[in-house]
């Protein structure tokens, strides 16, 4: 007869296999049958002579601490009052950090895969003459520290982790023209912040379509940019000589 072992790459995920196994709800556990057959496994793993990680170790410990607090009687007491703080919460809250990060690893895999027939075109060099730039007191590096801070306004970190599982590719494909006439729009009050060019809620695309748009009409010289009073910068209509 042969035995197949099968190989967890962490406790959390023998865990929720366990948890599958059994069918049992991630908000009430049986630690007493996760905690036997937890050991079983680890018993196992010392037989076929597997070294067994560290951590998995340490998940023992606390399944073994769970299960003794849940034996005491103050616990059994509180219980029945229905005033309880559950010895369980701290081990299901990390459940469902691994849960959310494993979906985010199989989304990040799924996105890999249906990327697999297109071909990236390598990176080109694009040389950019600063002189044909109307900055006036502006430096370059002054609208690209501008832009970032606005993509990490609307495109935070947090927030896009957040999302990743329920992305969607978006179907609008924007272009510098798409932000030329953006940004012509909102010079038609003569000045304008160069914060009120990026209203929040807008796809990323459109971020950066405005963005190049902004660049593209310095470089034209229709519009010109400088620092106001309190640091942020202002886009303008270059005035054109009589």
């Amino acid at each position: 007869m042969k035995i197949i072992l099968k190989q967890f790459e962490g406790p959390f995920e023998l865990l929720f296999h366990l948890i599958e196994k059994n069918q049992m709800d991630l908000y009430d556990i049986s630690i007493s049958t996760i905690t036997d057959q937890y050991f079983s496994y680890l018993g196992a793993m010392k037989q076929f002579n597997l070294e067994i990680a560290s951590e998995f170790l340490v998940m023992a410990s606390t399944l073994v601490e769970i299960k003794s607090k849940m034996l005491l009687p103050q616990y059994q007491a509180s219980l029945q009052a229905e005033e309880v703080d559950d010895p369980r919460d701290e081990l299901v809250q990390q459940l469902l950090a691994y849960k959310q990060v494993q979906e985010i690893a199989q989304w990040l895999v799924h996105k890999e895969s249906d990327a697999a027939p297109f071909v990236v075109r390598e990176k080109e060099s694009i040389p950019v003459d600063e002189t044909q730039l109307m900055l006036d007191d502006v430096r370059s590096m002054d609208l690209l520290g501008a832009f970032q801070r606005v993509m990490d306004r609307f495109v935070g970190s947090q927030e896009l982790m957040e999302q990743i599982p329920q992305l969607k590719l978006e179907s609008k494909q924007f272009t510098i023209q798409d932000g030329i006439r953006t940004v012509r729009n909102h010079l038609k009050r003569s000045k304008v912040s160069f914060q009120d060019c990026f209203p929040a809620g807008e796809p990323v695309g459109f971020y950066i379509s405005v963005f190049l748009g902004i660049l593209e009409l310095l470089k034209q010289q229709e519009i010109c940019v400088e620092t106001g009073e309190d640091k942020t910068l202002i886009l303008s209509r270059k005035e054109v000589s009589a």
